[in-house]
């Protein structure tokens, strides 16, 4: 069954434990502050970069599943964007 997520911050823990599953090594886990969704983009902060990287779907609209199979993929084509 398909999770969905009607407010921003609704599911961060069950996105972050995806996420963090499929993070490079380059990307240490616990320095992930905040994770937002927007759109089709799923934006991890830390606390000197935002790591910025596309999902094939909108997660609020298409769930979880979308995510989890897609996560390991989009994070591979990570880019470091200075803010």
């Amino acid at each position: 069954m398909v999770k969905r997520f009607e407010r921003a911050n609704e599911g961060q823990d069950v996105i972050r434990q995806i996420l963090t599953d499929c993070l490079p090594s380059r990307i240490p886990a616990d320095t992930v502050k905040e994770i937002r969704i927007r759109g089709r983009i799923v934006q991890l902060v830390v606390p000197d970069h935002a790591f910025k990287f596309h999902v094939d779907r909108w997660v609020r609209g298409e769930g979880l599943d979308i995510l989890r199979k897609n996560a390991q993929r989009s994070i591979s084509a990570v880019k470091v964007i200075s803010r």
